[in-house]
């Protein structure tokens, strides 16, 4: 993929953006390209499920608003270690455009967690392995693990897709859980 365009110089001492931005927000404004960078593993699908609204802005104050909110949409899939989106002005040839660059880091795919702790008479080890978007579709698979000095154990594996009809209420989530206990006291003889 092509690299990511480098951010405009920072505007002078003098210049107020909030004026600027009151006297332009309602102009005419389309845009005319989107590019997505780091999106490695992501689909761009994914990213451009939360993209949507580009194609209806029709001012500035609507592609703020719209880029505020897919901001939101891409950090909420919790894929992302960060989403910046860059606004720059359209070619000279096409008037009140605007070119969309999204740059995105992604999280590592491999997360591990370990730990142990007491609890009444029983020490337990636990872990957890993590899997952060593999397939590329959000999604989040996580095993976790623990067994007990006194034979009792957990075991849970879970998978999470965000978005999983397309709308924003709808998730997928699918798990299975076991959970064994021993009531048993120690004591030298066990039948």
């Amino acid at each position: 993929p092509a690299p990511a365009p480098a951010p405009a110089p920072a505007p002078s001492v003098n210049f107020n953006f909030a004026e600027s931005y009151s006297r332009t927000k309602h102009k005419p404004l389309r845009v005319n390209s989107a590019t997505v960078h780091g999106n490695e593993r992501t689909s761009s699908k994914v990213v451009e499920r939360e993209l949507r609204g580009l194609a209806d802005i029709n001012n500035l104050h609507d592609l703020a608003t719209c880029l505020l909110d897919a901001t939101n949409r891409l950090q909420a899939l919790d894929v992302f270690h960060s989403v910046d989106i860059l606004v720059d002005a359209g070619p000279p040839n096409r008037p009140n455009t605007c070119d969309v660059h999204v740059n995105l880091r992604e999280r590592d795919m491999l997360a591990f967690n370990a730990g142990t702790y007491v609890q009444g008479n029983e020490v337990s080890a636990e872990g957890t392995v993590s899997l952060v978007n593999p397939l590329g579709q959000a999604e989040q698979v996580q095993l976790e693990a623990s067994a007990g000095s006194q034979r009792s154990g957990t075991f849970s594996l879970a998978y999470q897709l965000p978005r999983f009809a397309g709308t924003d209420n709808s998730a997928l989530e699918l798990r299975a859980f076991q959970s064994l206990q021993s009531h048993q006291r120690h004591a030298s003889f066990s039948e």
